[in-house]
């Protein structure tokens, strides 16, 4: 069972080093049942902290169960869910059918990346897996949003086209309060615009406006404050482009003058048009985290470092 909004990110070189000593859990991302066929949950790759294209590579899982049952499955990972691209380092693993047949915890389990063309393997990732019952009832590992506002809305919605049936019947048969009908039928038909109105100038918030990640064109120009805002509030959008792009200078927004090209940048578009930007700045040691809103509708505030590391 998988947590199917929260992505395991995994760093080839931070997690596999045997300084580290670790073993990464993987309770909070994913909990195996007795019977489970082809459970599937999200998976990143890292090297160093930088993004690490898998192109011609393979991830593979080798682990022994609760009872001495060894497993080895090769090419698991899957470019197939949403936001995966092997490009990045993002994929979908799946555990196939058979793979848990008994409950406990797993004496060994790791996660290993081989060479497409030679089959050597790159890196080995110590993992912590758990799995359940069959017949265990689980929790929800994150609760849905839950948005009262909407739900109200919708019911009143139910509730009006219930109403206006009722008196679209009423004046249909001529009853003898058609008079008191008729204005019942009128009011309806103004709450009814207004509701219109409302969703028209965006009133209220709805669930499919919350948290809603955008891939945009990567290493283009960054677009103004404005563009971002007429795309939609409440969004946020990931993308890539280059320090000069990105009006950021070695050297002086920044205190290296050997920085990588290529910047991360990541836009959240909040409402009455502010628009906050972060952006990811590397080079051969070290990461630096800046950040800036929006001074006008055309025109960025100037870079703010926030971390480096």
């Amino acid at each position: 069972m998988a947590r199917t909004n929260n992505r395991l990110i995994l760093d080839l070189v931070k997690d596999a080093t045997s300084e580290s000593n670790s073993i990464v859990d993987l309770t909070p991302y994913f909990q195996g049942r007795v019977g489970d066929s082809n459970a599937t949950f999200p998976m990143g790759l890292t090297w160093a902290g930088r993004v690490k294209s898998l192109t011609g590579y393979n991830v593979n899982f080798q682990g022994t169960d609760s009872q001495g049952l060894a497993f080895n499955i090769t090419n698991g990972a899957k470019d197939s869910g949403p936001g995966d691209n092997f490009g990045i380092g993002r994929f979908t693993w799946t555990f196939p059918a058979q793979t848990f047949q008994n409950p406990g915890e797993w004496s060994t389990a790791c996660f290993y990346v081989t060479k497409d063309s030679t089959n050597e393997i790159v890196s080995t990732l110590n993992v912590h897996l758990n799995v359940f019952q069959s017949d265990v009832s689980m929790d929800t590992l994150i609760g849905s949003y839950d948005n009262r506002a909407e739900k109200m809305l919708e019911e009143f919605v139910s509730y009006l086209a219930d109403k206006k049936s009722d008196t679209e019947k009423a004046v249909a048969g001529f009853q003898n309060n058609f008079a008191t009908a008729f204005a019942e039928y009128e009011q309806i038909k103004t709450l009814d615009q207004s509701i219109k109105d409302m969703a028209e100038k965006n009133q209220y918030i709805g669930v499919a406006q919350l948290s809603q990640d955008r891939l945009d064109d990567q290493t283009g120009a960054v677009p103004t404050p404005a563009s971002y805002a007429n795309g939609g509030t409440y969004l946020i959008h990931h993308s890539y482009t280059t320090l000069a792009k990105a009006g950021i200078t070695p050297g002086t927004t920044v205190s290296s003058s050997q920085c990588d090209d290529i910047v991360y940048l990541r836009t959240i578009v909040l409402n009455g048009g502010r628009v906050i930007q972060y952006a990811t700045v590397t080079d051969s040691d070290s990461t630096w985290t800046l950040t800036r809103r929006n001074q006008n509708t055309t025109a960025w505030q100037a870079w703010h470092v926030v971390t480096q590391f």
